[in-house]
């Protein structure tokens, strides 16, 4: 329940009861525009759809929309024809889109004469945003900080940074004279992982 899922192609369920099982139905609700699927399309009624199955049952459907809300609730039929009361069923919000991140310290373009702390923004309109990891490049040497020492093999998005919507992270120890990148990429709760934007530079 209030899950974050970025796909789903199949709802699944158990029943039981003493007479055995005759069927279970599944209700399907987008909260967000207050619609209910139809078995094919979606539509302003409330309709319960038929699953396939018993005591272990399915229901497949990839009619989802990006950033939207959804209910799912199941009902089942025994072989007395005694009607289940549904529970409240679970919800979760389908997100596909990508969160964004950016460094907003140090500026793009800069010229420092010290840097101790690297910040970042990031934001996710639906899920929010898991986690912010960092790419940091000397673009004079080709080395890039892993963690612990500059190497010369890119280690990628490895460094992870502190914080929720802003970003903290402490900097390594930056050379005189040098150039350097730094890169941010977010992944949201939904487990969307961001493009990395160009960075920014500084000297």
């Amino acid at each position: 329940n209030n899950a974050n899922l970025n796909t789903l192609s199949q709802i699944t369920g158990t029943a039981s009861d003493v007479s055995g099982i005759n069927k279970t139905e599944v209700l399907i609700k987008n909260v967000t525009d207050n619609q209910y699927w139809q078995g094919a399309v979606w539509g302003a009624a409330l309709t319960w759809i038929n699953t396939t199955g018993t005591t272990n049952w399915y229901y497949n459907i990839s009619s989802w929309t990006d950033g939207k809300q959804y209910l799912i609730q199941s009902r089942s039929t025994d072989n007395a024809t005694n009607v289940e009361t549904p529970s409240a069923g679970v919800s979760f919000k389908f997100d596909t889109s990508a969160p964004a991140s950016s460094v907003t310290y140090p500026a793009n373009g800069s010229e420092l004469k010290i840097l101790t702390t690297i910040t970042v923004n990031s934001s996710d309109t639906t899920a929010g945003v898991s986690n912010v990891k960092i790419k940091i490049k000397n673009i004079t040497d080709t080395s890039w900080w892993n963690g612990s020492i500059w190497a010369g093999t890119d280690p990628g998005f490895g460094l992870s940074v502190s914080g929720t919507t802003s970003w903290t992270y402490t900097a390594p120890a930056f050379a005189n004279g040098k150039t350097y990148l730094i890169q941010s990429q977010a992944t949201d709760n939904a487990t969307n992982i961001e493009t990395p934007s160009a960075g920014v530079s500084f000297k």
